[in-house]
Order: structure tokens, then sequence, then C-alpha cells
């Protein structure tokens, strides 16, 4: 049963993205107003074909961010109201009754679900996107390094204090909250629109 809450927060969630997707059109549109001429503080350093292509990459950029917007919208929707939230806890207390190692579970299960759907938003504008504009210079094995290495990454230094032979609760607890933390920055990233 869908109580008042979950209108209000599926509003707020239609509203982000529908702000998102307009200033995103509305950028789109500003940078193909102005492709043909170089701003005029600009014009010594910057010649009109360099400004028309970063105007053509911002604008392709763009086009792209609306696109993974609309994606991360979907699956913020079908992680809450579609169940896939109980899904991954259901399957995580199956695998384990101890709730800090289902708790670990839960949330590895919650990261990889994000990082597979976004994969091939990635690998397109790795490869795709910035190959047409002369800017990718990563290679495919460089680019799975990175992605697989991408939540230790994430969280610094950190794990470099946990050595598997001297991991006691305390440790599996700290890797617990540091494990919600880092999936959460992602489920929050993997819904924001990327303009960068």
């Amino acid at each position: 049963m869908i109580n008042s809450f979950a209108y209000v927060f599926l509003l707020a969630i239609l509203l982000s993205t529908g702000v998102k997707l307009w200033l995103a059109t509305r950028q789109i549109s500003a940078v193909r107003k102005h492709r043909n001429q170089v701003p005029v503080a600009f014009e010594e350093e910057i010649s009109l074909e360099a400004h028309k292509k970063a105007a053509d990459y911002t604008a392709a950029k763009m086009k792209h961010a609306r696109i993974t917007a609309l994606v991360d919208t979907a699956l913020l929707i079908v992680l809450t109201f579609g169940g896939l939230l109980n899904w991954c806890y259901s399957l995580a207390q199956d695998w384990s009754s101890s709730y800090i190692l289902s708790g670990l579970i839960f949330f590895g299960l919650l990261t990889v679900i994000s990082s597979v759907l976004q994969l091939p938003f990635d690998v397109y504008k790795t490869f795709v996107l910035e190959e047409k504009f002369g800017f990718n210079k990563m290679t495919p094995g460089l680019f799975l390094k990175d992605f697989f290495s991408r939540t230790h990454r994430q969280r610094g230094h950190r794990l470099d204090f946990y050595q598997p032979d001297s991991l006691d609760y305390g440790n599996v607890g700290i890797l617990l909250v540091d494990q919600c933390v880092v999936t959460i920055n992602r489920v929050l990233v993997f819904h924001a629109v990327h303009f960068s």
C-alpha cells in the first residue's frame, strides 16, 4: 500500500528530474545559440573552430546527461516502489543470519546493481562521446581497472587499515558504516545528472 509519504517522495523525484531535464535543455539551447561566436573576452585565446568543438562537446554531454537522468530516475523508482530494495534485503538475509554480514551483502548488492547499470553509460561516454571529440585517453584495460577500483578510490585510504588477519567485529562494523556511506553516495550520485 502506498502512503502519503510515498506520493510526496515520488513527486519530489519527478520534480527533481523534471528540473534537471529542463535545465539541461536550456543549457543545450544556450550553447547552440552562441556556438558560432567566441565570447569577446576570449577572442584572442580561443579560435572559432575550438569554440565550436567545445560547444558541440558540451551539447553532446548534456544530451547524454539527460538520458542518464531518466535511467537514474527509473532505477530509483524501481529500487523504492518496484521492490528492488526489499528483494536485495531478503536475499542478504537469506545468505547470512549475521546482521553485520547481511548488511554488507545488502549494500554490496546495491553497489553492484548500480555499477552494472551505470557501466554502459560510462562506456558510451568514454569510448564514443569523448573519442568523437578527441578527448579519450583511456584504454579498455585501464577503463576496467578504473571501474573495479572505483569503490576503493571513493573510500580513500581507509581500507588500507583493514588487514584480513586482524579483522574483528569492530572493524567489520566500521566497514559496514563505510559501505553504507559509499552506497548511499553512489545511489545519490547515480541519480544525479552529471553535467561535468
